[in-house]
Formats: structure tokens, sequence, C-alpha cells
């Protein structure tokens, strides 16, 4: 399971996006900014248990927390995943 946390307009973000798009992975994705408040309040929440300040992109996979746009740790991420 891929999750994301990202905001709409965020350069970084829209790359992940395109990066997951491209490799064919399905994934969830919450924009921060368009987000009803309480889908909000979760992410937040979510952000707090895993010690991360709100800094986009956040791509959870299968619990591997990468903040920042780091396709290379996302994509080992991907395919520890797998095994």
């Amino acid at each position: 399971m891929v999750k994301m946390y990202s905001l709409s307009t965020c350069p970084w973000c829209k790359k992940m996006k395109r990066l997951l798009d491209d490799e064919g992975i399905a994934y969830d994705v919450v924009d921060l900014d368009i987000a009803e408040d309480d889908e909000k309040q979760q992410a937040f929440a979510e952000m707090a248990e895993h010690g991360l300040s709100p800094a986009f992109p956040i791509t959870i996979v299968d619990g591997d927390v990468i903040q920042g746009y780091h396709p290379d740790r996302v994509k080992a991420a991907l395919e520890a995943a797998d095994e």
C-alpha cells in the first residue's frame, strides 16, 4: 500500500505523483491544501504519529516513510514491499 500526502501546487509533489504513475503504482493521495477538514485532521494526526513535520511530499510505502522527493528511496521501498 502506498499513501502520499501532498499539496496540489507543489512541484516536487507533482514529480512524485508522475513517478508513481509512470511506475504503474496504485496509491492514495491526500492533497492537503484542497482536502476536507476532517481529512486534513486525519492526515496531520498520521504525520504526527510518524514524527513528521508538514514538508511535502510525504510518501508512505508499506510503513516506510519517505519525506521529500527521493525517487531512489521510493523505488527501493517499493521493491522491498514486493518481497
